[in-house]
């Protein structure tokens, strides 16, 4: 419901951003109008963009006030879809990051100390720290390295 009332503030951001874009010599990566919405609705079994105009909302060759299409999305929210730019939003809201596997560091190098490391076998990504001798593999250094 937001999205339909501050259509016009979403708008103008993106357009800002265009010419931001555009300055920086790179293309949009989405086309947006100042007629743009954030909103799709199904009009006859077809998907179809929302547009502003003159304060109203055209969906296929209806018109309708803000207060009408909010109406309509609350009657049926099933008849609207989000477009491209909105999806994203609405994902991280119904859908939240709960918990990240980031899995193992970049290099498996990046938390031993350089004396362990030179010691350990070139290829340490494929052998272990078994291979390396006890001093090594519980990260002391060697007596004769201290």
């Amino acid at each position: 419901m937001e999205a339909v009332s501050r259509s016009a503030e979403l708008d103008d951001a993106l357009l800002a951003r265009n010419r931001e874009l555009h300055a920086a010599q790179y293309h949009e990566q989405v086309k947006v109008t100042p007629q743009s919405t954030p909103l799709f609705a199904l009009a006859e079994g077809v998907r179809v963009p929302i547009h502003r105009a003159n304060g109203q909302f055209a969906v296929a060759r209806e018109r309708l006030s803000s207060a009408q299409l909010q109406r309509r999305i609350e009657v049926a929210p099933e008849n609207f879809s989000a477009n491209v730019l909105l999806r994203p939003v609405l994902q991280d809201y119904w859908l939240p990051t709960l918990a990240t596997s980031a899995g193992r560091p970049k290099s498996p190098t990046s938390r031993k100390p350089a004396w362990f490391m030179k010691s350990c076998s070139a290829d340490y990504a494929h052998s272990s720290a078994i291979e390396c001798d006890a001093d090594r593999a519980a990260h002391r250094a060697p007596a004769h390295q201290v």
